[in-house]
């Protein structure tokens, strides 16, 4: 297949969280995919030979996007939506084949062929009780019915009674039309129609939302919907919501305690659950953050103390006070009524 359609916003809004390099990947392997008619092998050597991808970001890259849009068989690497377009198209030269064959494509049966009411005083039997028929009656279109008149004679009355139960049945038509169109149109909903009831969210969503009330906060942009898109490209690629969730926790805790929430230096959310997968990363915290008492690690604040209380006891044991003075003249770990030093 040499030709196919590219829907730009369905595109778009599928690969938001691609790199420029990651796009060109998928571009390529989407042109190899309509062309071979077949899924991609499993065994990535020769998928990269095909793309040239040469170096370690390359080839990470051809391995994200595989991982993204394509699903992983037994015959290899498939993308649902091409195989879809591939089967109407194959499905559609078949017929085309058969039809070669046969001399080209069949006719179409004109079963209901348009019949215009041209009556003559000729072919209806006269009588000067019966009204003759009006010669500039408006014809027939193809929306209405046909309406089929015998041109030999018939007992009195029958063609009568057919050209009126015929001319009802466009009125009938008409008048349910215009009952829908109000019932469309009214200021009140027709009783007919009904509100389609809220879909509920699904587990993987409601899952997300967790993990967003749980991601750190950042300076600067941070888009939920840029992020719920990651989200749902990883749980499609047979990722669990749960540990996305995890590692989004871990990630807060490091956070934390490294001092980096409410700055730029917490990642996007959208790269957060990207290719990349920041979420599977143990995200340990420095020995050095950790707490000198009581065992967990050190908060921000707690730290500031720690290099205030490092700052009081050099600058008292600089004015000769020993070691031990210098420790009383301290105040207790953690009291509340420690006044930072600037």
């Amino acid at each position: 297949m040499h030709y196919y359609k590219r829907h730009i916003g369905d595109y778009r809004a599928a690969t938001a969280h691609l790199t420029l390099l990651e796009h060109g990947v998928y571009s390529i392997l989407i042109d190899l995919y309509y062309m071979d008619e077949k899924p991609f092998p499993l065994e990535t050597q020769s998928v990269y030979r095909r793309l040239r991808a040469v170096t370690e970001d390359e080839r990470a890259a051809v391995d994200a996007v595989l991982s993204d849009f394509f699903v992983k068989g037994e015959d290899g690497y498939r993308h649902k939506r091409i195989d879809s377009e591939l089967a109407g198209y194959q499905a559609n030269a078949e017929k085309n084949r058969e039809n070669g064959g046969k001399g080209g494509r069949p006719k179409k049966a004109d079963a209901k062929q348009k019949k215009t009411q041209s009556v003559s005083d000729g072919n209806q039997p006269e009588s000067q009780g019966e009204p003759k028929h009006n010669l500039n009656q408006e014809p027939l279109t193809n929306n209405q019915e046909t309406i089929n008149h015998s041109l030999s004679p018939t007992p009195h009355g029958e063609n009568e009674t057919t050209t009126s139960k015929n001319a009802e049945a466009p009125q009938a038509a008409r008048e349910s039309k215009s009952v829908s169109q109000a019932g469309l149109f009214a200021d009140e909903p027709a009783d007919a129609q009904q509100v389609a009831p809220t879909q509920k969210p699904s587990a993987s969503e409601a899952m997300f939302e967790q993990a967003w009330a749980a991601y750190p906060k950042r300076a600067g942009g941070n888009s939920r919907a840029d992020a719920l898109k990651a989200w749902k490209a990883r749980v499609t690629a047979g990722v669990l919501p749960a540990d996305m969730l995890a590692g989004v926790k871990r990630y807060a805790a490091y956070c934390e305690a490294k001092g980096n929430i409410g700055t730029e230096y917490v990642k996007q959310a959208a790269t957060f659950f990207g290719p990349s997968k920041h979420f599977d990363e143990a995200w340990d915290i420095p020995a050095q953050q950790q707490r000198t008492q009581g065992g967990g690690f050190m908060t921000a604040r707690e730290r500031q103390n720690a290099i205030d209380e490092a700052n009081m006891r050099a600058f008292l044991e600089g004015e000769g006070f020993s070691a031990d003075q210098s420790a009383a003249a301290l105040p207790p770990p953690n009291d509340p009524m420690t006044i930072d030093m600037e």
